[in-house]
């Protein structure tokens, strides 16, 4: 077994978190991903904006399924985000051609059909998350990205 040493500090003083993410781990839109958080960073009133993140493959997708072990453990990171890190607000991000949904979602690369499906997703992954987290009502964004950039 290797130890990596690396001089970089970091601060353990416990934090409030802005917002919590769900991001899928699909690595090639991790660039994206890392300029969207720059950007809604930039955003924040408070300068010392944390982030809470869940990387899962679909990202939110399995936020919006009914009942299953997925929705199950992905709400309860926003009750541990929310309890640890007093958690203000939740960025909900799919991307296009995630093979988390599969080929349906895909529509045979017919971007704009791709994109239509996501937002129905979006809808459905907001109207759960608040039925059980009502709190957040106009405190949640929703972004789908594609190899254009975050919408």
């Amino acid at each position: 077994m290797h130890t990596l040493t690396v001089p970089v500090r970091v601060d353990l003083t416990h934090y409030q978190a802005g917002v919590i993410v769900f991001q899928c781990f699909d690595d090639r839109f991790f660039h994206l991903f890392e300029r969207l958080m720059e950007t809604l960073g930039k955003e924040g009133r408070d300068e010392s904006v944390y982030i809470d993140r869940v990387i899962t493959a679909g990202g939110a997708k399995d936020l919006a399924a009914d009942g299953t072990p997925e929705q199950s453990s992905l709400m309860g990171q926003i009750a541990k985000s929310v309890k640890l890190h007093h958690t203000k607000s939740i960025v909900a991000i799919t991307h296009e051609d995630c093979g988390a949904y599969g080929e349906e979602a895909k529509y045979g690369s017919d971007c704009q059909k791709q994109f239509l499906f996501h937002i129905a997703r979006h809808r459905e992954i907001e109207a759960a998350m608040l039925a059980r987290y009502p709190e957040f009502a106009g405190k949640v964004r929703h972004f789908y990205l594609s190899i254009n950039g975050a919408i």
